[in-house]
């Protein structure tokens, strides 16, 4: 093989290598940076007066007339205030974080070991 040749494989080996490091970078830096992101958001679930109260409080206070499958059913259209306000927080958190999972930024398998499958069911829904 001639000089030429060498400095070729010896460039694309470069290139690889240059790639392979950018690409376990960047895996490396999502994670680092999921986790911090994580912590922050999901304190808001527990904190005192939180989303899990607000969560609690539609369970335990919503009753079948305020829980409908109705397309033309919206949080607007909930006629108690309090009500209302406690839906409209912890559908507001749970679009957040699907959004989140979305744009890859949470992990969502993460998510699911803390929040349980609530969010998942809200998604569903």
């Amino acid at each position: 093989m001639s000089t030429d040749s060498w400095n070729i494989v010896i460039a694309a080996l470069a290139i690889i290598n240059s790639i392979a490091l950018f690409y376990f970078t960047k895996l490396f830096a999502k994670r680092t940076n999921s986790i911090p992101a994580m912590i922050d958001y999901l304190g808001e679930w527990r904190k005192p007066g939180g989303i899990k109260e607000s969560y609690y409080f539609i369970i335990h206070n919503f009753s079948d007339a305020d829980i409908q499958n109705d397309k033309k059913f919206t949080l607007g259209t909930i006629p108690d205030y309090i009500k209302r306000n406690h839906a409209r927080e912890v559908s507001h958190y749970f679009d957040n974080l699907g959004l989140l999972i979305y744009s890859g930024v949470l992990d969502e398998e993460y998510l699911i070991s803390f929040v349980g499958g609530n969010a998942c069911e809200a998604w569903r829904i």
